[in-house]
């Protein structure tokens, strides 16, 4: 019998982008899934076009949190995760979209390698506005290091150093190894790194196919407003995440590993401390 997959979408006021994203689920060639689309207090249409779609396909679910309320990413994707019912589970954020055969072709190397856990790919960047350079630089660093890493492996040398998973929208896991992670990220909009941080000693492999279109817009979520909050909440999400993670493997990642923490540490409390400055001249 095939494996029921569990696709999991987080809804906020994206409406001008959800209809792409779900119809790209109802595409994929592979049939047995259900697909939660779990909102998060939307204001605009988007309640409306996910309802729409729900009355004409049976597995298609619109979960809310009580009174529609808006309780953010983490509580969002901690709601379908404990809904889902599938052996596997597939993130596709509200403005992104996935290939037809990305269901398909991730499935297929699950069961051909049952000691992988989670399988991320490169993606297909869709520009609705212009990229920043450290936006690119990141994408080309992440290119470059699964190039160079085409095989299942764990990622307890490389998690801390930055995230080599890019996107939610890349992501097929199975849901008995991320169920249990905890989701209380400082830095809600980082909780992806946070989850795959716990997982650093999981198996991980990188499927060389561009199955995702990750969209780049004005109202994307990861985008940094550099305030003093934002600044905090970086300082916070560092903390605890080095707490979290395992530590790598052997003496050299080690010693990049608590460099890398120190300086990140430091670098945050500085730019904290230079903000509050400012803001009392």
């Amino acid at each position: 019998m095939k494996p029921l997959v569990t696709i999991i979408t987080a809804s906020y006021n994206y409406a001008k982008y959800i209809s792409k994203t779900i119809d790209s689920v109802i595409n994929q060639t592979y049939n047995n899934w259900e697909y939660l689309i779990i909102d998060d207090g939307s204001k605009d249409d988007s309640l409306d076009i996910i309802k729409n779609y729900c009355s004409k396909n049976e597995k298609i679910k619109l979960l809310t949190h009580p009174n529609n309320e808006n309780r953010g990413l983490v509580e969002t994707l901690v709601l379908g995760i404990g809904k889902a019912r599938g052996e596997y589970i597939v993130f596709v954020e509200s403005d992104d979209f996935i290939a037809e055969d990305y269901i398909e072709k991730k499935l297929a190397f699950f069961m051909q390698n049952p000691e992988v856990k989670l399988i991320c790919n490169p993606v297909n960047l869709v520009f609705d506005k212009t990229p920043s350079e450290n936006f690119i630089r990141y994408i080309d660093n992440v290119n470059k290091y699964w190039t160079t890493h085409s095989v299942p492996h764990r990622l307890n040398d490389v998690i801390s150093l930055f995230n080599c998973i890019p996107t939610f929208s890349c992501v097929m896991v199975k849901t008995s190894a991320i169920r249990y992670c905890k989701f209380n990220s400082p830095k809600p909009a980082w909780v992806d790194w946070f989850l795959w941080g716990q997982m650093a000693n999981e198996m991980v492999y990188n499927y060389p196919e561009k199955l995702t279109y990750f969209r780049i817009h004005n109202d994307s979520y990861i985008n940094l407003d550099n305030s003093i909050q934002d600044y905090l909440s970086i300082y916070n999400f560092y903390k605890e995440f080095y707490k979290i993670i395992p530590m790598p493997n052997d003496i050299l990642h080690i010693i990049r590993f608590r460099i890398k923490q120190i300086l990140r540490l430091l670098k945050y409390k500085f730019l904290i401390i230079e903000n509050e400055v400012f803001r009392r001249k």
